[in-house]
């Protein structure tokens, strides 16, 4: 199973990221609770700050400041390892992972570790994302051959946390974003997999709007299904109109559609905001953008050839 999914890495690249939606325990600096209405936590400013440039903005120096501040002032937090240990993913494009990325997951395995007496649901939550990135580290670092016992016996200990954590209260909106994203990344990659639970997971229970939605466009966009993934990323975008990974979203639906004329305005809209994307997402970006220029032109559409000045 776990060789699956690794396989096709960019959904396991929005599987990880999506793995730093995740809340913190209270400290000294408050912020508002970025997942629930009712009943919010109170959170360390810095990290919400953090999350939302990551999730809401797409905005990644922004996102680095705020956990730099973060990790000095709510060290036990284990949502700052788990975006850091994100971002380190998704910069090395599943490929050569720093060993940075290592840290940040045991650490944040570590600190929900911590929660567990005073926030049962949190600590069991953080603990399977800890395991969850753990796992893809030992698979990604020995190799499937190496690496599938250990990697297997963490996917293990993801699930039972997940039932511990699901135990506390089923329908929390960050435990189920995060559960949203799990079995979404499990019903893509595996054959005969049921994506619909973990579409209505998100839409129904997830939060936020913006990061629930996103969710199920990915999955609407990966079941064939493009008529209901432009629904989910407009609703979402309509959630966070700034985010240019949104507008690249966006222009993917498109050019499932076929509609590659209609996607280079989305991909120039995400390019627009390449100063605040990672490097990797920038190229791949620029890839597609340029493939999807060229299946316009053989359609004998008539558009500007040239790559915006973000690409090389």
């Amino acid at each position: 199973m776990l060789a699956s999914l690794l396989k096709n890495r960019p959904r396991l690249t929005g599987a990880i990221a999506s793995l730093g939606l995740a809340l913190a325990i209270a400290t000294p600096a408050l912020a508002d609770d970025p997942f629930r209405d009712r009943n919010p936590r109170e959170l360390n400013d810095k990290a919400v700050e953090a999350f939302e440039a990551m999730f809401k903005e797409a905005d990644y120096p922004a996102a680095n400041d705020a956990l730099s501040d973060a990790v000095r002032e709510a060290p036990e937090e284990p949502l700052v390892y788990a975006l850091l240990a994100a971002i380190d993913y998704l910069e090395a494009g599943g490929n050569d992972l720093p060993a940075s990325f290592s840290a940040y997951a045991a650490q944040t395995r570590e600190a929900g570790g911590q929660l567990v007496e005073a926030d049962p649901l949190r600590g069991n939550l953080y603990m399977a994302v800890g395991y969850f990135l753990e796992a893809g580290d030992i698979f990604l670092r020995e190799g499937a051959l190496r690496g599938m016992p250990a990697a297997l016996s963490n996917v293990q200990k993801t699930f039972d946390h997940l039932d511990l954590a699901s135990q506390e209260n089923s329908s929390d909106p960050e435990l189920n974003a995060i559960k949203g994203y799990m079995d979404l990344l499990l019903a893509v990659a595996l054959p005969f997999a049921d994506v619909n639970p973990a579409l209505d997971r998100l839409e129904q229970y997830g939060g936020p709007t913006y990061v629930s939605l996103r969710g199920v466009a990915v999955g609407y966009r990966d079941s064939d299904r493009p008529d209901d993934a432009m629904d989910a990323v407009d609703r979402a975008i309509a959630a966070a109109p700034d985010n240019p990974e949104l507008h690249y979203l966006k222009a993917q639906i498109f050019v499932e559609k076929r509609g590659y004329a209609d996607s280079l305005q989305w991909f120039d809209e995400a390019l627009d905001e390449s100063e605040q994307l990672l490097p990797a997402t920038v190229r791949q970006i620029c890839r597609e953008r340029r493939k999807a220029t060229e299946r316009a032109i053989r359609d004998g559409a008539t558009v500007e050839s040239d790559l915006p000045e973000a690409c090389p």
